[in-house]
């Protein structure tokens, strides 16, 4: 029994053990191409997810830039609104254009919203050391 092992385990046994040289180049071939299959896969997951990152900050910094002109708009409604987001001076329809803009705006730039009221609607506020909304949306642009 003890021949057995030593024979089993020696280099000659290995070999007949995997079938002979053939069977071990067979087995090395297999091991290699399942690995190859396997990386192969993994690295087409990786593109296809990164390529659905560059698509995702694509969108998001296009819609950034296109909501360039709401902001202007946003910045000269705002001065008919007060501090609470109350109509001062504008007509029905400004107001809700306001409240529209604003709201859109606020989808595209949540960490402006300075508040909610208790319809839903979203009010912006500054960002940093600007005076308008539109400055503070170029700001955030810039450093996406």
């Amino acid at each position: 029994m003890s021949n057995l092992k030593k024979e089993t385990f020696s280099p000659a046994g290995l070999l007949n053990l995997f079938g002979g040289p053939v069977g071990v180049a067979t087995t090395a071939i297999t091991l290699v191409t399942t690995f190859w299959s396997f990386w192969n896969k993994y690295q087409e997951e990786q593109i296809k997810k990164t390529q659905e990152e560059f698509k995702e900050l694509n969108d998001e910094f296009t819609n950034q830039l296109n909501s360039q002109p709401d902001a202007i708009k946003y910045d000269d409604l705002v001065k008919g609104v007060d501090s609470l987001g109350n109509n001062v001076s504008l007509t029905e329809d400004e107001y809700q254009e306001f409240l529209d803009t604003s709201n859109a705006l606020a989808e595209v730039f949540p960490n402006l919203v300075v508040r909610i009221d208790e319809a839903g609607n979203k009010f912006l506020g500054l960002n940093g050391r600007v005076t308008s909304v539109s400055d503070s949306i170029e700001q955030l642009t810039k450093q996406t």
